[in-house]
């Protein structure tokens, strides 16, 4: 006898097919609510950030928590594994970046290292419950401890911080599984390794007084490492500046970027001239063409065209580092901002420092 229509959908122990449990127009209509939801209620840099060179924007905390409140979801937390030993004595290493290989285009690193007591890891399920059911719609486990880097050195004082942390990776994770936004949202960006504090693999930049932040390197990230601060574009900069996860560079690159906006690192071109030209003569003053006056037959238009193409030679021809090479050699920005009783000695210091630069 044929099998009723009925009896051929029935489960069986040999059929155990997942079934549908809403039909594609019911799912088109699902996901086109929730990506209204997050056009219309989630802020960029507030709820999610979005990180230049990366292909996907990084959900926050207090987006997952708003996308959650607007389903009535509310998170709720198991701890699955904890260790804690507060006696246990912990030897550490990191990393210090000392300069950069331009042959091999990677960082160099200085090794340091220590010993910490105390240890401290969590594995966290979170499971986002209805409020009105009372029933568990989705969940997602997360680990954190204090041996990562950021935390190895003085894991006492962030024993709650890795609990904490945990917490939200757990949170964050489950609110992308459930919601199915993995693939419009990747990790809160803490949790991705683009540079932060000083764990093993990154250094924080010289502060020092008088350094130019512009010259810090960038040592993480995908499009721009091994750059200059200066050298990095100012949308990934605004982002370094407002985004990173150490302090330090922050800083760095919030005064490099507000420097190019004033236009220090702006340097003119170099400056044409005819091995057989007549000394000029005193009178109008023309513009050597990079928009630094040449003033006439003056001794400051002579100084202005030899110290301009002494910086060329320290520079090795390279426009960009004209003005750092002035900076570093004489604390002055730009030749204008020199007096016209010091051209002769900046021009003799930067005669004597390319001769020594030749003579390598």
């Amino acid at each position: 006898m044929a099998k009723t229509e009925e009896n051929a959908i029935q489960p069986t122990s040999q059929n155990h097919f997942l079934r549908l449990q809403v039909g594609p127009d019911e799912l088109i209509r699902y996901q086109g609510e929730v990506s209204d939801l997050i056009a219309k209620a989630l802020k960029i840099d507030v709820d999610y950030g979005i990180i230049p060179g990366t292909p996907k924007p990084s959900l926050y905390q207090p987006g997952a928590e708003r996308i959650n409140l607007a389903f009535g979801v509310r998170p709720e937390y198991d701890i699955v594994e904890i260790e804690i030993d507060h006696d246990r004595p912990v030897t550490w290493t990191k990393r210090k970046k000392t300069g950069w290989d331009k042959i091999a285009k990677e960082p160099t690193w200085a090794i340091t290292g220590g010993e910490s007591i105390g240890l401290y890891r969590y594995v966290i399920k979170c499971r986002l419950i209805n409020k009105a059911t009372g029933q568990e719609v989705g969940e997602a486990e997360a680990s954190a401890s204090t041996l990562e880097a950021r935390y190895v050195d003085r894991p006492r004082e962030n024993e709650n911080t890795v609990l904490q942390q945990a917490q939200k990776r757990a949170f964050v994770r489950a609110t992308r599984n459930t919601y199915g936004i993995s693939d419009r949202y990747t990790q809160d960006i803490e949790d991705m390794d683009l540079g932060g504090g000083t764990p093993a693999g990154r250094q924080s930049p010289n502060q020092d007084p008088g350094a130019d932040p512009g010259e810090t390197i960038l040592d993480f990230g995908k499009s721009h490492i091994g750059k200059k601060l200066k050298d990095v574009p100012d949308d990934y900069l605004d982002w370094v500046a407002n985004k990173g996860n150490d302090p330090a560079m922050r800083k760095a690159a919030a005064e490099t970027l507000k420097r190019k906006r004033r236009g220090d690192y702006k340097v003119a071109p170099p400056i044409a001239t005819r091995t057989d030209a007549p000394t000029p003569t005193a009178s109008p003053e023309p513009s050597t063409g990079n928009g630094i006056p040449q003033e006439g037959a003056t001794k400051k238009g002579k100084f202005t065209i030899d110290i301009q193409n002494v910086l060329l030679d320290l520079a090795e021809r390279d426009i960009a580092n004209v003005g750092p090479e002035l900076y570093n050699h004489t604390g002055f920005k730009a030749i204008r901002d020199i007096p016209q009783d010091q051209l002769g000695p900046v021009l003799s210091k930067l005669r004597t420092e390319r001769d020594k630069k030749r003579a390598k």
